[in-house]
């Protein structure tokens, strides 16, 4: 059986409801329900079990220490139709972190996309018209790291945690 899989960083709960509250969205959007929230390190898609299996193994070779994790914009994408959470300036371990699980996943062989890499925390999806309001400086100190699973559900996607590893 196959499941559709992706790394991610989520912030803490009581941060998603703060972010939620924070932002006005644009009427005709879709809101990314709260306990959705979280910053994509690396899409896998569909992954049969004995693959994941392997890759959550692996995944202990990965060294971080804990680091801030800060979004100081609000950007609208236009082509996936998203208004997102950004920051202008690189997060030098975040980066370093993806790099770390892209190559133990490349290593397994499996295709992952060639696109730079551009941390975003959705916010909302299908924003035609997008009209926003400015938002205030969004962060949090990154401690782990998950593998979830992304179930379609009536109201849009469910995302369930896999495996969670901590950083050191």
């Amino acid at each position: 059986m196959t499941k559709r899989l992706f790394f991610a960083i989520c912030p803490p709960s009581p941060l998603c409801q703060i972010i939620k509250q924070s932002i006005t969205l644009p009427v005709e959007s879709r809101p990314v329900a709260p306990e959705n929230y979280h910053v994509t390190l690396v899409f896998l898609g569909l992954m049969d079990s004995k693959l994941t299996v392997e890759i959550c193994r692996r995944m202990g070779q990965v060294k971080s220490a804990p680091f801030l994790l800060q979004f100081r914009q609000i950007t609208h994408w236009q082509k996936p139709k998203v208004l997102c959470l950004t920051d202008p300036e690189s997060n030098e371990s975040l980066i370093k972190l993806v790099f770390q699980i892209k190559t133990i996943v490349e290593q397994l062989g499996v295709p992952i996309e060639t696109r730079s890499f551009q941390a975003h925390l959705t916010v909302a999806k299908k924003v035609l018209r997008p009209s926003f309001s400015e938002v205030n400086r969004i962060a949090w100190n990154a401690e782990s790291f998950c593998l979830f699973e992304s179930v379609s559900v009536s109201t849009g996607f469910s995302y369930n945690v896999i495996q969670k590893w901590c950083f050191l």
